[in-house]
């Protein structure tokens, strides 16, 4: 026994040391910082809970607050929603192409956010993007989503949704090809039609894959920052300024380390709430197999 821990040890423990160096590590010490003036370039000095008495009272963090919480509720439902529809139109292969189909959903997601944020920048351009010109010929009035306070969320989780739908789409077609058929044609026998088939047999099945969908989409969404800077800048107005954003432009651009670190734990804690609550809701409604 003693000889296989020493084995184990020794496979862990690249792991264990890249996850003291690039996790534990800066962890502890961005959660100093917060208690500190720290600026990007040295210097500062212990200041207690200074930078979260400040943050607290800060209109601009509220406004992020909410604007990414917006962004949430727009996106996380959408990419769950969509994706299981996709599954259950791609999982059985009915027709020709759906491999095809498969792989140019998935394909967004190997993509760099930078590169769709630019080129979803492109297709919303007004006047020369894609978008204008075919609402053109349409004699539609394309509005300028990413100038205007009204759509400029909504176009950013238009990119996030194109970007990350194929990926829950993929653990969605492995989980429902995981499913017995003879749970269906049990079903079937018992005089079910296809709403009750995906509603008692198909959804409890699958629910601990929607848990982890959830899960994950929660927390991408909540540190959004790669496609609001790309495409908006936070603008216009601030509203697409998301907290990861915020946080970036108090530490790069604002020169304020030890603020941004604050910033940057109120909002881990934030997504660890939330993650709390999903988990302490899953035992009434994931299925587990073995009970």
């Amino acid at each position: 026994m003693k000889k296989k821990n020493r084995w184990l040890i020794l496979f862990l423990s690249p792991y264990i040391i890249g996850a003291c160096v690039f996790i534990i590590t800066p962890l502890v010490y961005s959660c100093y910082l917060s208690f500190t003036s720290r600026s990007l370039f040295g210097g500062g000095e212990f200041t207690g809970l200074a930078n979260y008495q400040y943050i607290f009272g800060d209109s601009i963090f509220r406004k992020s607050l909410v604007n990414t919480a917006y962004y949430a509720v727009l996106v996380v439902p959408g990419e769950i929603i969509i994706a299981l529809l996709l599954a259950l139109v791609l999982h059985k292969n009915t027709f020709k192409g759906g491999k095809f189909f498969r792989a140019v959903i998935f394909m967004p997601f190997v993509m760099s956010l930078i590169s769709i944020g630019l080129v979803w920048s492109w297709l919303f351009s007004p006047g020369f993007g894609f978008l204008s010109q075919l609402a053109d010929i349409m004699n539609i009035e394309f509005p300028a989503v990413l100038a205007d306070e009204r759509y400029a969320m909504l176009g950013v989780a238009v990119a996030t949704l194109w970007r990350n739908v194929g990926y829950y789409t993929t653990i969605f077609i492995a989980g429902l090809q995981s499913v017995p058929d003879e749970l269906f044609d049990a079903a079937r026998v018992d005089g079910a039609n296809s709403v009750q088939r995906f509603l008692h047999v198909t959804f409890p099945m699958m629910s601990s894959m929607v848990f982890f969908c959830l899960v994950i989409a929660t927390i991408w969404a909540w540190q959004v920052f790669d496609l609001t800077y790309t495409m908006t800048k936070g603008g216009p107005a601030r509203s697409t300024l998301s907290t990861g954003l915020l946080i970036y432009n108090t530490a790069f651009i604002d020169n304020q380390v030890g603020r941004a670190s604050a910033q940057s734990w109120i909002l881990l804690i934030i997504i660890l709430i939330f993650t709390g609550l999903y988990f302490l809701g899953q035992k009434k409604w994931v299925y587990y197999e073995n009970e």
